[in-house]
C-alpha cells in the first residue's frame, strides 16, 4: 500500500451520521457495517425488517456510536418522502 493512503483505521468518522440505503444485505450492508467502528451512527434503510433487526442485533467491538435500522420500500414517492422525515427525525439538528 502506498504511504500516502489512508487505511480504515486512520478513519474518525465521530460525531458523524452516515445513511445506508439498501443496507440490510450486499453492498449496502457491507457500507453500513464498518461505519459504528469508526465512531459513525448509521442509519440502515431497508425493505426487509427481519434482516434490518438482525445486521443490528450483530455483535460489534464496544463503541459510542449507533446502529439502527428503518424498514422503507423507496420504490414509492410516499414512502421517500416517509423516508426523508424519518431520516431527518433520526439524525436531529447535527444533520446528515
Amino acid at each position: 500500500m502506498p504511504d500516502d493512503c489512508i487505511g480504515a483505521s486512520a478513519l474518525d468518522f465521530a460525531d458523524n451520521d452516515v445513511v445506508a440505503v439498501g443496507g440490510t444485505a450486499g453492498i449496502g450492508a457491507a457500507i453500513a457495517l464498518p461505519f459504528p467502528e469508526l465512531g459513525a451512527s448509521v442509519l440502515s434503510v431497508g425493505r426487509n425488517q427481519k434482516a434490518g433487526d438482525e445486521l443490528v442485533g450483530l455483535p460489534r467491538k464496544s463503541s459510542p456510536s449507533r446502529l439502527a435500522f428503518l424498514r422503507w420500500d423507496l420504490g414509492s414517492l410516499e414512502e421517500i418522502k416517509a423516508s426523508v422525515e424519518g431520516i431527518t427525525t433520526w439524525a436531529g439538528d447535527a444533520g446528515v
